[in-house]
C-alpha cells in the first residue's frame, strides 16, 4: 500500500497507460492533478497539474495510444482532454451535457466511452471513434445520485455497466454493441457512492465503499465469484484499474489522503 502526499475531497481516478499506472484526482483546490508510477504503484512521480477544475471525481482511460481524462467543470458540464504521453494534454473537448458528478471512461470495440449520470439522475452514454467527437448517445431508464463506472470486459466481449442505485444497492447492466444495454444484475451490496469497475485477465472486478465506509472488492471469473473486505475506509468511491495480470485499487482515505494497493 502506498499513501501520498496528495489529498482530495473526491474519488480519484486511476488507469494503466504504456506500462504504467496513471492516477488522477481533483484537488483540494478544485484543480485537476495527475501522477504516474512505473514500479507498480510504489512510487509516484511526474506531476502534472492542469489549468482545470472540478467539484468531482475524474476519470481516465487509454484509448488509441492516448491517455484520456474526463472531468465535470464547475458550471456541470462534461469535458475530455487527451495526452500522448500523459503529461502534455490538449484537444480540449467540452460538451453539451451535464452531470453532478464525475463521469466514467473506459474503451471498448475501436470507440472511447463516456458515462454520467445527468441532472435528472438518469444514466447516460456516448461514444468516439477519436475522442474528439461524441455521439449515439444513450440514456437509460436507471437512475442513480452519484457517477456510474464503466469497463471492457475482453474475456466477455462486452461493456459493462455499474451504478449505484438511488436505493443505494448496485447494479451492472452490459452491451455488446455499446448501444444497447441489457442483462440487469441488482447486487445484495449497498453504498453511498460510485462504484468501480475494471478487466483483469479473465476476470471482471467491481469496487465500492460499503455503507460502513469500508472498501469492498469483488472479482467474477466464469461462474466464480469472490469477495474482499478491505480494512481501509473511504466518505468516497474507489477506483480500479489493471496493468498486465494484477489489480489496483485506489482510494481517498478518510483523512483525505490519496492510497494505492494492489488487491490481492
Amino acid at each position: 500500500m502506498t499513501t501520498l502526499n496528495e489529498t482530495s475531497f473526491a474519488a480519484p481516478a486511476l488507469t494503466a497507460f504504456d506500462g504504467k499506472l496513471f492516477l488522477a484526482w481533483t484537488g483540494t483546490d478544485k484543480r485537476l492533478n495527475l501522477l504516474s508510477s512505473s514500479d507498480g504503484g510504489i512510487t509516484f512521480g511526474n506531476k502534472v497539474t492542469l489549468n482545470e477544475t472540478s467539484f468531482a471525481a475524474p476519470a481516465l482511460a487509454a484509448f488509441n495510444g492516448k491517455l484520456f481524462l474526463a472531468w465535470t467543470g464547475l458550471d456541470t458540464r462534461l469535458n475530455v482532454i487527451s495526452s500522448n504521453n500523459g503529461t502534455t494534454f490538449q484537444n480540449k473537448v467540452t460538451l453539451n451535457e451535464f452531470s453532478a458528478d464525475g463521469p466514467a471512461l473506459a474503451a471498448f470495440d475501436g470507440r472511447l466511452f463516456l458515462g454520467w449520470t445527468g441532472t435528472d439522475t438518469h444514466l447516460n452514454v456516448l461514444s468516439s471513434t477519436d475522442g474528439l467527437s461524441f455521439g449515439q448517445k444513450v440514456t437509460l431508464n436507471e437512475t442513480s445520485f452519484v457517477g456510474p463506472a464503466l469497463s471492457a470486459f475482453a474475456f466477455d466481449d462486452r461493456l459493462f455497466l455499474a451504478w449505484t442505485g438511488t436505493d443505494t444497492r448496485l447494479n451492472l447492466l452490459s452491451s455488446d454493441n455499446g448501444v444497447n444495454f441489457g442483462r440487469k444484475i441488482t447486487l445484495n451490496e449497498r453504498s453511498f457512492a460510485a462504484p468501480a469497475l475494471a478487466s483483469v485477465s479473465d476476470e471482471l472486478a467491481l469496487g465500492w465503499t460499503g455503507t460502513d465506509e469500508r472498501l469492498n472488492v469483488l472479482r467474477t471469473r466464469l461462474f466464480a465469484v469472490s469477495k474482499v473486505t478491505l480494512n481501509e475506509t473511504s466518505f468516497v468511491g474507489p477506483s480500479l484499474a489493471a496493468l498486465g495480470d494484477d489489480l489496483f485499487i485506489a482510494w481517498t482515505g478518510t483523512d483525505t489522503h490519496l492510497n494505492v494497493s494492489a488487491v490481492i
